[in-house]
Parts: C-alpha cells; sequence; structure tokens
C-alpha cells in the first residue's frame, strides 16, 4: 500500500535518523491489522493524533513541573513508536521517562525537540510505506 498522499511533502528527510525495523513494521501490518489497509489507515491516524497529543502533555508536564504526567506521557509514547519499529525513538522516550521517574528534568527540553524531529522522520517513513490522513501535517505548514 504505497502512499500516494501529499500530506507528508512539507516533511524533509533527515539523514541522520535510522529507518523503521522491517520485522515491527510486517507484525504491525500483519498481525495487528491483518493485512487490511483500512484498517492500517485508521490505526495511523490514531497513531499520529495520539502522539501530538502526547507530545504536547510532556511540554505542558515539564513546563508544569507535573513529573508523574511526564513520566506516563512518555511510557505511552514509548510503546507506541516500538509498533512501528522505531526503536531510536522509543529509546528517547524511555530516556524522558527515566529522567522524569528521577526528578532530573535538566535535559529534558533537548530531548524533547529531538524526539519532535523524530516524530517528524517516522510520520515521513510511514507516508512513504502509507497512505493515512495525518494530523499534524497541519501543524508543519505553520
Amino acid at each position: 500500500m504505497m502512499s500516494s498522499s501529499n500530506n507528508h511533502k512539507q516533511l524533509q528527510p533527515s539523514v541522520d535518523l535510522p529507518s523503521l525495523e522491517p520485522t515491527a513494521l510486517e507484525l504491525f501490518v500483519n498481525d495487528i491489522c491483518g493485512g487490511d489497509e483500512d484498517i492500517i489507515a485508521d490505526l495511523l491516524e490514531t497513531y499520529c493524533e495520539s502522539t501530538r497529543d502526547l507530545i504536547r502533555e510532556m511540554e505542558w508536564a515539564l513546563e508544569t513541573d507535573k513529573k508523574e504526567e511526564l513520566r506516563r506521557a512518555a511510557h505511552s509514547m514509548k510503546s507506541s513508536c516500538r509498533i512501528f519499529g522505531a526503536e531510536w525513538l522509543a529509546r528517547n522516550c524511555e530516556q524522558i521517562e527515566s529522567l522524569a521517574l528521577e526528578g532530573a528534568t535538566e535535559s529534558i527540553p533537548d530531548l524533547l525537540q529531538d524526539v519532535r524531529r523524530q516524530t517528524n522522520h517516522l510520520r515521513l517513513l510511514l507516508h512513504e510505506q502509507f497512505t493515512f490522513q495525518d494530523c499534524m501535517a497541519a501543524e508543519d505548514e505553520s
């Protein structure tokens, strides 16, 4: 199911970021979605919405010193990233989760910036493989 959508045209490839783990992507397509293109699109749209919300939640939690909410949002996002084989993004989420648990939030702003950049890269990779509506595309335009 190749993407014909132009929703990702504002995203630029990041040559310093790796690709998706093919085994995890195959499990997502075949085991989780049963190869059904509508289910794949629905789950990818849900992923984009929840990721957008989780990043916002992490930013809010960091600004308001809500470490438990920050930890929980990072944990949720970490799990979602692993479904698509984006271990490189999951590691940054895991690092935010650990730092929030320890109360050591000084380096989290830089990690959140990396998470945002890596999330855009993941979206680009997903758009290369699949067609789906991307709720984060409007944010790319602003």
